[in-house]
Parts: C-alpha cells; sequence; structure tokens
C-alpha cells in the first residue's frame, strides 16, 4: 500500500516539475528563450532531476516499507511468546490445581477406607461421600459407600434376626 502511494505521489512530482518547466520558460518570455535544442536539453535535465528524486523517495518508501514490516514481525513473535509464556504458566496451574484435587479426595477415600475398615459405617459413608463431593467420579468412593451400606444392611438383618429369635423365645417362655 505504502509503495503505490510512493509511486503515485512520485508521478504527481514528476508531472508538477515537468509542468513547472514550461510555466518557468514561459514566465521568462521572449527575451529569455533559449535555442531549440537547449530548451530540449533544460527540461531533460529537469526530468532526470525529477526522476531521480523519485527514484530516491520510492527507495526510502520501500526502506520503511521493510523496517515496518521487519518491526511487525518482531511484534508478532514477541507476542507469540507472551502468548505461549501465559498458556504454559496456565497449563502449570491447573495441573497444580488438578494433583491438589486428586490428593485432596486421596486423603478423604484414605480416610473412608480406615473407618470401614474400623466398623464405623456411617463415618465411611460421610467421608466417601465427601470425596466424591470433590470429585464425582471417584470409583473407589463410590465402592466404599457400597461396602458400607452391604455392612450396615448385614449387620441389622443380624440384629433383626437376634430380636425376632429373642424375641420368639421370650413368647415360647412365656407359653409354657
Amino acid at each position: 500500500m505504502n509503495r503505490n502511494l510512493t509511486l503515485t505521489l512520485g508521478l504527481c512530482m514528476v508531472l508538477f516539475v515537468a509542468a513547472g518547466c514550461g510555466d518557468n520558460q514561459q514566465a521568462k518570455g521572449p527575451a529569455s528563450e533559449m535555442k531549440g535544442s537547449e530548451k530540449g536539453s533544460d527540461k531533460g535535465s529537469h526530468l532526470d532531476a525529477a526522476k531521480e528524486k523519485v527514484a530516491k523517495a520510492t527507495d526510502a518508501a520501500a526502506k520503511e516499507a521493510e523496517a515496518a514490516k521487519k518491526q511487525a514481525a518482531e511484534t508478532a513473535a514477541k507476542a507469540k511468546a507472551d502468548a505461549e509464556a501465559k498458556l504454559a504458566a496456565a497449563k502449570q496451574e491447573a495441573e497444580k490445581a488438578a494433583n491438589e484435587l486428586k490428593n485432596k479426595v486421596d486423603g478423604l477415600v484414605s480416610k473412608a477406607k480406615a473407618s470401614l475398615d474400623a466398623g464405623e459405617f456411617d463415618a465411611a459413608i460421610a467421608k466417601a461421600k465427601e470425596a466424591l463431593a470433590s470429585d464425582n467420579k471417584s470409583q473407589e468412593a463410590k465402592n466404599i459407600i457400597t461396602q458400607a451400606k452391604e455392612k450396615l444392611a448385614a449387620m441389622a438383618t443380624q440384629q433383626a434376626d437376634s430380636l425376632k429369635a429373642g424375641v420368639g423365645d421370650k413368647l415360647k417362655s412365656f407359653g409354657q
């Protein structure tokens, strides 16, 4: 875009200088007129000078465009590097958070297992549910809840059977 603008401005300069040369010659009047070959030579030197200015302006514009292009590339490279650094930092932070969550869930599951092994089934269920609140995909926590509920159900059945037997014995003793 800059190159096209420069070329257009250069062409305008050439036309302006060329037009100005003719006007200068006419403004001087007949007393200062040169011979035919001298006029052409003078206009040619003005035209050559104008062409030289256009060439210099074009070269300068090309150098500026190249410098701007280089600066834009450097800015883009720096922005890319900054973005990559931020992405790496965000990934590291996400990994840290994931590790902290895993450690928390593992700790809760470990406590739930200990409670299950100690026969504290309600406490085991509570710790396993707390682990599931942090990580709803924890299969270990789900298994602990299932085992604790099964053991509570077995205990309830055993107690019910024991109560039935005790009540049956008492009823038999009244019946005799």
